[in-house]
């Protein structure tokens, strides 16, 4: 998931700002998102789970409380898919053709084995 989202802010980083070509800052970002939600969450249930009553309890009402803010940001962002634009021509699918040939050298051949039953 981190890469596919380390992607999707490169994409939308060269979408916004099309001039900044090779920029490293959508890099640093996802960098930092990553590796601060990986270092930031055991790190906060330790300090909960530590210094605060029912360390179970207090845990998991934290992250149900994390989990709703990030439900309500979600929910909050703009959509950036433009649903007025006309439905493009869907994407052809690929398809073997009986008896046609492949890109390789030598057509590969199936022959059934005979046994001697």
């Amino acid at each position: 998931m981190a890469s596919t989202a380390t992607t999707y802010l490169h994409g939308l980083h060269h979408e916004a700002r099309p001039e900044r070509t090779g920029s490293v800052l959508p890099g640093i970002v996802a960098t930092a998102a990553n590796l601060g939600g990986l270092a930031s969450g055991p790190l906060v249930a330790g300090a909960a789970a530590e210094r605060l009553p029912t360390p179970l309890i207090t845990t998991q009402a934290i992250f149900t409380l994390a989990m709703a803010v990030c439900l309500v940001l979600v929910l909050s962002t703009p959509e950036t898919v433009d649903l007025e634009l006309p439905a493009a021509e869907p994407p052809r699918r690929f398809v073997l053709r009986p008896g046609g040939r492949g890109r390789s050298a030598r057509p590969a051949r199936w022959a059934p084995s005979r046994s001697s039953a």
